[in-house]
């Protein structure tokens, strides 16, 4: 299955496709991801649109790169990969062209399809834990549902992927007490608004969408218990 989508503020098809298959991948914007491609390319001394470039910037926000394993190069197409990993997102460098795998769903230009279509089993998962929890989630709860740490600088890839699409609020909690008597360092609490709700709910309405029970399944193997 493949759907329309074109980030592009003109509506343009210009060319862009690493743009937007980049926006696509990283719940960023056309223009946020036009200028992340930018500066990159100009790092490493190359185009926005290379390869090398959106394969390097991609590779900064925790992707990492695969060869397709078939044994026709050139039989193998976008629709088998796309049954063959049914979960995931994944970011395609064709001959001439790239494009975004999102959970089997392939976005092309044309117009923007419903935000439930972009977001992986993981993400869900955090949501889905923060509406069974009073809408508040930690940081150490966040590490354990994605499998992900978060970097130096405090991100996390599923964060930010929730916070670029207006899903989830975040703050920072200054003091937590160690048990002890003292306190451990600050670290950020994640709430679920308005946004996130209607998220969920548009997400259940939508009885053809597989990537719910995926996350519940997530949830439970974590947790042993049904969400």
């Amino acid at each position: 299955m493949w759907h329309r989508f074109n980030p592009n503020p003109r509506g343009s098809s210009v060319g862009d496709c690493a743009v937007r298959a980049v926006a696509a991948a990283t719940g960023r914007s056309w223009e946020q991801a036009y200028i992340a491609l930018a500066l990159t390319g100009y790092a490493i001394g190359d185009m926005p649109s290379a390869n090398r470039t959106w394969g390097a910037y991609l590779q900064k926000q925790g992707y990492k790169r695969r060869m397709v394993e078939a044994d026709c190069t050139t039989c193998y197409t976008v629709a088998d990969f796309a049954r063959e990993y049914p979960l995931g997102v994944y970011v395609l460098g064709c001959s001439g062209h790239v494009l975004t795998v999102i959970d089997g769903a392939r976005l092309q230009r044309g117009r923007k399809t419903p935000m439930a279509e972009f977001l992986d089993k993981k993400s869900l998962a955090l949501l889905l834990y923060m509406e069974k929890h009073n809408g508040k989630m930690n940081q150490h709860e966040v590490c354990l549902i994605s499998g992900e740490d978060f970097s130096f600088n405090g991100q996390n890839r599923y964060i930010q992927n929730l916070k670029g699409r207006g899903l989830i609020d975040e703050r920072r909690k200054e003091y937590i007490p160690d048990g002890v008597g003292g306190f451990l360092p600050s670290e950020y609490i994640y709430s679920l608004p308005l946004a996130g709700e209607a998220y969920l709910q548009e997400l259940r309405a939508d009885r053809e969408n597989q990537i719910l029970q995926a996350a519940l399944d997530l949830l439970v193997s974590i947790f042993g218990q049904k969400f």
